[in-house]
């Protein structure tokens, strides 16, 4: 499958995509992944932007992922505008994924607007979500002790983006995450290590809340 990652910070940080695709590889499932992000881009910037739509228009994807700004989120009109932009300049084969923004550490009346009004973008053009704000938000509230985001308390920990991954897995797959590895490594380099127990805990969370 050739999938096309359109986002920001939040997509790139601790290099997410590449641990999606080594997770999925250990369910025998082989992807050709692109990335196109800026760090705190929004989609209504990329989809006017010409180099996007050169990929979406020829690089013959199967599926494209799209993740808003979440500090200076658009809004409920700026952010359905621009997924039905997306929608109309791709072609009909082409299939999408909205990236649920997760809030700042602690924001949770902020990460339940994020979610109902991505959800509610998703049910109005037919998109399955990514919940990967509600998966925040339940680790944060019954796991508090665990590391989920980056010193800035914006950005996901190397944990954190492993947990995305996973909930990405879930949701474009339809497979369980369960069993998968506990480590991510890049020659020689551990981009992250999870405890075997945590990681299996955390597997089935994602398999839980993300009911396909």
């Amino acid at each position: 499958m050739k999938i096309l990652f359109v986002g920001n910070s939040h997509t790139f940080f601790n290099d997410m995509v590449y641990m999606f695709k080594k997770l999925a590889e250990s369910k025998n499932i082989y992807t050709d992944i692109v990335m196109i992000t800026k760090g705190g881009e929004f989609l209504k910037n990329h989809i006017n932007a010409q180099h996007v739509k050169f990929n979406i228009k020829y690089g013959e994807y199967d599926l494209i992922v799209l993740q808003e700004n979440e500090s200076e989120f658009p809004g409920m009109e700026i952010y359905s505008q621009s997924i039905n932009d997306f929608i109309t300049f791709a072609d009909k084969k082409q299939k999408f994924i909205l990236y649920q923004n997760f809030a700042k550490k602690g924001q949770f009346e902020r990460q339940e607007e994020l979610a109902q009004i991505c959800e509610e973008v998703g049910k109005k053009y037919s998109i399955p979500i990514a919940k990967v704000g509600r998966v925040f938000y339940k680790l944060q509230k019954e796991y508090p002790e665990l590391i989920l985001y980056h010193t800035d308390n914006a950005h996901a920990s190397p944990l954190g983006s492993y947990i995305i991954a996973l909930t990405l897995i879930r949701t474009i797959f339809g497979v369980s995450v369960k069993n998968l590895p506990n480590i991510i490594e890049y020659k020689n380099e551990k981009l992250v290590e999870v405890e075997i127990s945590l990681s299996q805990n955390l597997q089935d969370i994602v398999d839980t809340i993300i009911d396909i």
